[in-house]
């Protein structure tokens, strides 16, 4: 799954416990990891990255 916000496009991947948001920018690479206790569904997830300035 991806989410796009901006000329941001994340690569989502699920884990048990938390969700991982991955984006490449060059040689950089950064992962973000959110908790299933804030977001439990992939819609819950897309609507908390592109309401959060974290992303």
């Amino acid at each position: 799954m991806t989410v796009s916000k901006g000329e941001n496009i994340y690569a989502i991947k699920e884990h048990t416990e938390k969700w991982t948001a991955t984006r490449k920018n060059g040689d950089l690479t950064v992962c973000i990891d959110i908790p299933k206790d804030l977001c439990q569904t992939e819609s819950d997830l897309k609507e908390y990255i592109l309401s959060n300035d974290l992303f």
